[in-house]
């Protein structure tokens, strides 16, 4: 984290005083609140446009603490996490958007572990997939009348504002204050609990951390492609992790290369319908 005069800051000066009064830490927790703001009024608000996702908040709220590439790396492990939260039946999924924006924040922030991180962001995710549940039944319904009555007055402009802000405040506002509490008062809990834990534990929650990582990534690949692009997936880990090569130049390879067989497939499926038409 870096003061308005540019010194940078370690993570025991974050707690330290700022030019004009105003702490690091409070600034920290405000970004991180708005930051929670925008991923929970984001389904609403533009559409499923995907920027809530923790791979694009984790790497917002690196680059607000001055830490791009450790935000980056954090958005991506909390990103294969949420994937993994599969559900069972007509269960619903759990709050992947305010929640993990939280569990990340204790991480860059506050010096929690992942395993611990993660554990945070997982109970949240359950209380806020219970107030978005309470939202779509009782403040969502209150505003769908609200509108269907501005539009039997012809009140066009006041429809629409209540249709494009009022369900996403309704759902935007108590995440954010809620995520605000907990990097406030939470990252100090669950620092103190894990500092207590035996280290076994620790280890555990870190390991669990892990495995569900796992468990996404392999969810998000059998929901992208086939069987057959697993080798492809695990070239690349090799690549980087062995060889060292460069993520964005093998991020750029492997776009080129979806480019060029989502063209190549494309070609073949119009020469397939040509071929339908003739006969």
């Amino acid at each position: 984290m870096r003061t308005a005069g540019g010194a940078a800051l370690s993570s025991g000066e974050g707690r330290a005083q700022m030019q004009g009064g105003i702490s690091v830490e409070i600034v920290s927790v405000i970004l991180v609140t708005l930051v929670a703001l925008f991923a929970a009024m984001d389904e609403q608000l533009m559409g499923a446009s995907m920027l809530g996702r923790p791979l694009f908040t984790g790497l917002v709220i690196g680059a607000l603490t001055g830490d791009l590439v450790q935000g980056a790396a954090v958005g991506a492990l909390f990103e294969a996490i949420t994937c993994g939260f599969m559900t069972i039946g007509a269960a619903y999924p759990l709050e992947a958007y305010a929640a993990p924006v939280a569990g990340m924040g204790m991480c860059l922030l506050g010096g929690v572990s992942i395993g611990a991180g993660a554990a945070a962001a997982l109970l949240l995710a359950i209380v806020f997939r219970a107030w978005r549940l309470f939202c779509y039944a009782k403040p969502a319904s209150r505003i769908d009348a609200v509108v269907q009555s501005c539009l039997a007055r012809h009140q066009l402009h006041r429809a629409n504002a209540w249709h494009l802000l009022g369900l996403p405040i309704v759902l935007g506002v108590p995440s954010a204050l809620l995520v605000a509490c907990a990097m406030w008062w939470g990252s100090p809990v669950v620092s103190s609990l894990v500092d207590g834990m035996p280290e076994w534990v620790a280890r555990g929650l870190d390991n669990a951390a892990l495995v569900m990582a796992c468990i996404g990534v392999v969810s998000l690949l059998q929901t992208i492609g086939p069987v057959s692009l697993l080798p492809v997936a695990v070239l690349g880990f090799l690549a980087v992790s062995v060889l060292h090569a460069s993520v964005l130049s093998i991020v750029i390879a492997a776009a080129c290369a979806a480019m060029l067989l989502f063209a190549a497939t494309g070609s073949a499926q119009a020469s397939g319908a040509d071929e339908e038409d003739d006969f």
